[in-house]
């Protein structure tokens, strides 16, 4: 600051004169290390904007580090997402057709709404993730981990969920029509109102899972079942 200006003020007001100018300059800095912390998280992988309603279909994502990513709303239709990190990452409402999740690690994820049809969940891991209304026809989750997993009201016609774990999972009111339990644990899961028409349970374990008059078990084949009712 010119100091011929400063000699011309008041000690008292120049003080204040050049606290002011302090703060403009503290105020400076701040808007560019905002600016630079947005860049930096505006990431781009393999050209993919990880954004909320990001458009990447087909993507290669495979093994990425996405950890609490916000991704709601976006389309990776047959996007790789193989061996990604995924723990906490919002996708509600995701279109996922097709995706290959394979070994992803999903624990604590938000797909609430998501579309998952025909994607590949291969020993994937979906522990306490929230898949609340998600569309998982003909999806594969074999060997998934999906203990304590919120799954009520979910589409599982038709899923592979073989040698899966849903241990304590919320399956209230899920369409698991035709879907592959064979060997799945299932103990202590929520199955009231669940709709498990000519599912395969052969071998499965429902010891302590909660079911009632409303889980619909016609048809199932229940052969080797652990906590299964006896057919009707």
């Amino acid at each position: 600051m010119n100091r011929l200006l400063l000699q011309r003020i008041p000690k008292r007001a120049a003080g204040v004169v050049l606290l002011s100018h302090r703060v403009l300059q503290l105020a400076a800095g701040a808007v560019l290390l905002l600016g630079f912390v947005n860049a930096a998280s505006a990431r781009t992988i393999n050209g993919c904007d990880i954004a909320p309603g990001t458009i990447c279909a087909e993507a290669n994502l495979a093994d990425a580090r996405l950890q609490r990513a916000d991704l709601a709303h976006a389309n990776l239709l047959r996007s790789n997402l193989s061996g990604a990190e995924l723990a906490g990452a919002d996708l509600r409402e995701a279109d996922l057709r097709q995706a290959d999740l394979a070994r992803a690690d999903l624990d604590g994820a938000v797909l609430s709404g998501a579309d998952l049809t025909r994607a590949s969940l291969m020993r994937a891991t979906l522990k306490k993730a929230d898949l609340s209304d998600a569309e998982l026809q003909d999806a594969r989750l074999h060997g998934a981990q999906l203990a304590g997993a919120r799954l009520a009201g979910a589409h599982l016609r038709g899923t592979g969920l073989v040698l899966a774990i849903l241990d304590d999972a919320d399956l209230r009111r899920a369409d698991l029509t035709a879907a592959e339990l064979d060997g799945a644990s299932l103990r202590h899961a929520d199955l009231r109102g669940a709709d498990l028409q000519n599912a395969r349970l052969r071998g499965a374990d429902l010891r302590g899972a909660r079911l009632d008059s409303t889980t619909d078990l016609r048809g199932a084949d229940l052969l080797g079942c652990l906590g299964c009712p006896p057919p009707r």
